[in-house]
């Protein structure tokens, strides 16, 4: 039905859907033979409903003629997802897009979204591994961490428990974990009752697309994302911090001081023996950023350039301003400015098209990193890397009244090897300068 600035549309599902793993690994993988500790099979399955309606609803348009309300637009969605293993969740977006005049918009929406956990996270059974970890009460760490007052009590209540079933066999001042430098052995396992993630994000934003630039459009949006009960692989760094550096610890019974105690086993002597890591519903996730974008298009012929053409600007740019994350609920990452997620992140590209080709060129920048923001100089070499930046570049060309297109593409065509040493992480190009020739036929 129509409303007052135009149709108002909405849709509606339901939807029933199965997901299943079965994962049989042959004898040899069961047994542990070769180099690889035993695989064991993997099998579950859950089932989820839902429902869902969404709607648009345009209140007002610019023929209404009322001063700062060029348009006005809403909407709405609503998901309930009903899940055998976890349960009922509900999700939804409300949305404003508002123009005050015809040139500018603002626009803005709240949404309540979930992640449910995979067939991986909820039923990878028991398997053996090997794993490492920052023991935090090794002589050369107990004075580290987010809280060493914290860290130093528990790992004293630790090695009181154990110099008091054997007196003398461990001098907490000396104490060297052996799991520091070499692996000890250990569990991994899902886990059934893994609950949903939880998420509330709000985006806020203004699009600016004046008339009197023909082909111009700029944009500014800001994000701000909270998620609980964030589903991660608890790690044995996350399980030993998890333990001592929690001011909830039972200095009483040392061993089973708080949960994450009891995935940890020791010798008489304090050694770790067994990690029992897991598939876990962790802390919280936290981030803000800001992205910004601008193209500009126009054919040439505007200009008097008689053989035409549209040749087009675009950038892009994306500011993290933060990103916390907690694997346990007890530490909390800053993960910052660090590999994998710059504070500033920027693309350019210029374009030229015509009737039957074009040619392409994108820059992309990323701003330095640090190795870590927890990590002292003792413990790394290098501290900071380098900015990034690399260009490819492409070009095409169409026969047969656009039937069949050629594409050429050099990606990293100026060689640009990675910031020293991070040779070999994913974060930036390993490949190099590389082509890429492809046809397609329209038929």
């Amino acid at each position: 039905f129509d409303m007052w600035g135009g149709g108002f549309s909405a849709n509606a599902g339901f939807e029933r859907r199965i997901e299943r793993a079965d994962f049989q690994p042959d004898a040899f993988q069961r047994a542990g033979r070769g180099r690889s500790v035993a695989i064991l099979p993997l099998t579950g399955s859950f089932a989820t409903k839902e429902a869902f309606f969404e709607f648009f609803a345009p209140f007002v348009d610019s023929e209404a003629g009322i001063p700062g309300l060029n348009r006005l637009d809403f909407t709405g969605k609503f998901r309930r997802v009903d899940n055998t293993v976890n349960g009922v969740f509900d999700t939804y977006t409300a949305g404003l897009q508002w123009r005050p005049i015809e040139d500018i918009e603002i626009r803005g929406n709240f949404t309540r979204s979930l992640r449910a956990p995979s067939l991986i996270e909820l039923f990878t059974p028991v398997s053996g591994i090997f794993t490492a970890m920052n023991d935090p009460c090794d002589s050369r760490l107990i004075a580290s961490g987010v809280n060493p007052t914290v860290r130093a009590a528990n790992c004293a209540a630790m090695f009181q428990a154990l110099n008091t079933a054997n007196p003398g066999i461990v001098n907490p001042g000396t104490f060297i974990s052996t799991i520091v430098q070499a692996t000890a052995p250990g569990t991994a396992q899902g886990d059934p009752g893994l609950l949903n993630e939880s998420a509330d994000s709000w985006t806020y934003g203004v699009v600016f697309q004046p008339r009197w630039v023909e082909g111009l459009r700029a944009a500014v949006d800001y994000y701000e994302v909270e998620i609980e009960d964030v589903i991660v692989n608890l790690t044995a760094n996350d399980i030993g911090t998890g333990c001592y550096d929690n001011p909830n610890f039972d200095r009483t019974n040392p061993a089973a001081g708080n949960p994450f105690c009891t995935f940890l086993t020791r010798a008489p002597n304090g050694q770790v023996t067994n990690v029992a890591t897991r598939f876990f519903n962790g802390g919280t996730l936290k981030f803000r950023g800001l992205s910004g974008e601008i193209a500009y298009a126009r054919d040439l012929a505007d200009f008097g350039f008689d053989y035409g053409g549209t040749l087009s600007f675009t950038g892009t740019a994306f500011r993290r301003f933060e990103f916390n994350q907690s694997n346990n609920g007890v530490v909390v990452n800053n993960n910052l400015g660090i590999v994998g997620t710059p504070r500033a992140e920027v693309q350019i590209g210029v374009a030229y098209d015509h009737d039957r080709w074009g040619v392409n060129v994108q820059g992309s920048y990323t701003t330095s990193v640090k190795a870590g923001n927890d990590i002292s100089p003792e413990l790394q070499d290098i501290m900071k890397y380098d900015s990034y930046k690399s260009y490819d570049a492409g070009a095409y060309v169409s026969f047969l009244d656009d039937a069949l297109r050629l594409r050429f593409a050099v990606t990293n065509f100026t060689d640009v090897a990675p910031p020293f040493p991070l040779q070999g992480i994913g974060a930036y190009d390993i490949l190099g300068r590389r082509y890429a020739l492809t046809a397609i036929y329209k038929f």
